[in-house]
């Protein structure tokens, strides 16, 4: 048991990802706005394809579940996350296909208009109305 050709065998230690190849949000934004507006109508290439891709079937999960339960009638995408959107807009199109019920599939999700400039928006209303907010 375990023995070939007379030696025993090991288990290949687990490899860490490089501390240089772990992605951050900040960073994912980055690249997904170097990859261009087309990057997601094609398939993309490169190192940037896989995070990105894996990012988008994330998000589409959580997308397409959200739409298939409360039925809503746009989801807004705000935040860092509309910056990118030129970008992972197409790929979510395909993944929300894949997981949304019928009903959830015709649910347009957009960019918010504001961007990720919504929270300092937010912020200076809240300032503005004071303690009624």
């Amino acid at each position: 048991m375990g023995l070939a050709a007379g030696r025993a065998r090991t288990r290949s230690p687990r490899r860490r990802v490089p501390r240089a190849r772990r992605v951050r949000a900040g960073r994912l934004r980055l690249r997904a706005r170097r990859a261009g507006p087309g990057a997601g109508r094609r398939r993309p290439r490169g190192p940037r394809a896989p995070e990105l891709e894996a990012h988008a079937v994330r998000l589409a999960r959580g997308i397409a579940a959200l739409a298939s339960t409360l039925d809503p009638e746009i989801v807004l995408v705000g935040g860092g996350m509309a910056d990118a959107m030129d970008v992972l807009g197409p790929m979510l199109a395909v993944h929300i296909e894949r997981f949304a019920s019928p009903d959830g599939r015709r649910v347009p999700v957009v960019a918010a208009g504001l961007g990720s400039g919504a929270g300092v928006v937010g912020a200076l209303l809240a300032a503005e109305i004071g303690e009624d907010w």
